[in-house]
């Protein structure tokens, strides 16, 4: 309760009583967590250099960008005369939409972030040759020590002016291998080295985000000369990224031949195998149960240093035996989820 007076304070949407979106919420948190420990930071190298001469090399990095900053490199490309532009920008999550397979064939977490990295064709205008579409193809090149993962549950019903939630289960493996799943991932986990500190990440409303749905705006980002024209459904930022500062928010688009996935069960077992492999092992869920971001209720399930899982429900904490029945669990309510990169994990 604490907590959430202390984010109120800033965030008006997070006062009072009412239930608010837990991914907004987490981002928000982070956001002002980031802001407090820049000016802690400031503050430290603000002593003298004796003061911290001796101090580790990581020591004036906000654990937020230490632990949670990954890298994605983008790279646009005109269809027609092949004029391209590329950006690198910082994501601190990632949203994914379901995916839908033939047949009814499972989906995973595995297949829905891989959909999260697949090309996309978007509509542009190249001031090259006149053409009016290019490819974006994206790749994570800094894995970060945290791997948040948001499933896009709620999606915007505008005739009823509503969300509708997707209730589908999802494969959840406990441990995961970006490597496998994505290829061609750095194995080298960030050092944090700063360059530049990322800009806050705003927290969207989802009455915003249905507004900029239904409302596209004519965002524009240039490819290598030429302008490309994004939907404004979808932003670098993703409701968790950060927007560069050369395309900015505006080179993301959100493919719309993403469809809803089958119902899917849930096993314990990994991603992939294989070495060499960039390992995740799962750490926590956040969990819904309910029909929309504003009812029902949320929870936490979190694996302790023992390996135990624990039920997180308002004020009660308890052990919850894990195995099948958990993962069932976890695959229909889960909204978000947190990965622990392996070698950070064995120090925690």
């Amino acid at each position: 309760t604490k907590l959430r007076e202390h984010i109120g304070l800033q965030a008006p949407m997070f006062r009072g009583n009412e239930q608010q979106d837990a991914h907004e919420f987490f981002l928000e948190f982070v956001n002002q967590l980031h802001d407090e420990l820049l000016a802690a930071r400031n503050q430290w190298l603000g002593q003298t250099p004796e003061a911290t001469s001796g101090a580790p090399s990581d020591m004036g990095i906000p654990a937020t960008q230490l632990h949670l900053d990954s890298e994605v490199h983008k790279q646009l490309v005109c269809v027609q005369c092949q004029s391209q532009r590329e950006v690198a920008e910082r994501f601190r999550d990632f949203s994914l939409d379901f995916v839908g397979h033939a047949g009814g064939e499972r989906c995973s977490l595995p297949d829905m972030l891989r959909a999260y990295f697949n090309s996309e064709l978007l509509e542009a205008k190249c001031e090259q040759c006149g053409a009016v579409a290019a490819h974006m193809d994206k790749q994570l090149t800094s894995p970060p020590r945290v791997l948040v993962l948001h499933l896009k549950r709620f999606t915007p019903n505008l005739e009823k002016q509503r969300y509708d939630k997707q209730h589908q289960s999802v494969q959840i493996p406990t441990r995961l291998d970006l490597n496998a799943v994505l290829g061609g991932v750095s194995t080298v986990a960030p050092d944090g080295t700063p360059g530049r500190s990322p800009p806050r990440l705003p927290a969207r409303p989802l009455a915003a985000a249905a507004a900029e749905r239904a409302a596209p705006t004519a965002a524009t980002a240039s490819i290598g000369g030429a302008t490309a024209a994004a939907s404004a459904g979808g932003t670098a930022v993703d409701r968790g990224g950060s927007a560069s500062s050369e395309i900015g928010s505006e080179a993301c688009a959100t493919s719309p031949s993403r469809g809803l996935a089958a119902p899917m069960e849930v096993d314990s077992g990994t991603a992939s195998s294989g070495p060499p492999g960039l390992w995740y092992n799962l750490r926590a869920v956040v969990a819904h149960d309910g029909s929309s971001p504003h009812c029902g209720h949320y929870t936490c399930y979190a694996r302790g240093e023992d390996n135990s899982w624990r039920l997180y429900d308002d004020s009660i904490v308890r052990e919850v035996p894990g195995g099948q029945d958990l993962q069932r669990v976890l695959g229909r309510q889960a909204y978000i989820v947190f990965y622990v990169l392996q070698a950070a994990d064995a120090k925690a």
